[in-house]
């Protein structure tokens, strides 16, 4: 099971310290891959079912339909240079995946109950 705290510490990190504002999922996965989080095969596959189903602090797709691109947005909307070293706490507000943990900016189903079963990744 891959560790998403890793995971979308590791990509808000890299937003942060690029100062960019949001990165393509395709270029997202070879980040992961690059750090050993999570393997990119078939253009990004394990990033896009991770996507699918919710667990990526920042997510957006669009236009918003199948098929549409994904973009992960940079939480912070800092351009502060101590923000890289703050990353991790800011983090944990939005971390671990639990209902009542979720920022509302987390686009996700909240009704869905097959969400909140985690080992089903």
């Amino acid at each position: 099971m891959p560790d998403l705290y890793a995971i979308n510490l590791h990509l808000q990190e890299r937003l942060e310290r690029d100062w960019r504002g949001e990165v393509r999922a395709v270029e997202a996965a070879r980040w992961l891959d690059k750090a050993r989080l999570l393997r990119n095969h078939k253009n990004g596959l394990p990033l896009r079912r991770l996507l699918r189903a919710g667990r990526i602090a920042g997510q957006e797709q669009r236009p918003d339909r199948k098929n549409g691109a994904w973009f992960i947005r940079r939480l912070a909307e800092s351009h502060d240079p101590n923000a890289i070293r703050q990353a991790r706490q800011r983090m944990r507000r939005y971390l671990p995946f639990e209902r009542g943990h979720l920022h509302p900016d987390w686009p996700l189903s909240r009704d869905n109950p097959a969400f909140w079963d985690v080992n089903r990744l």
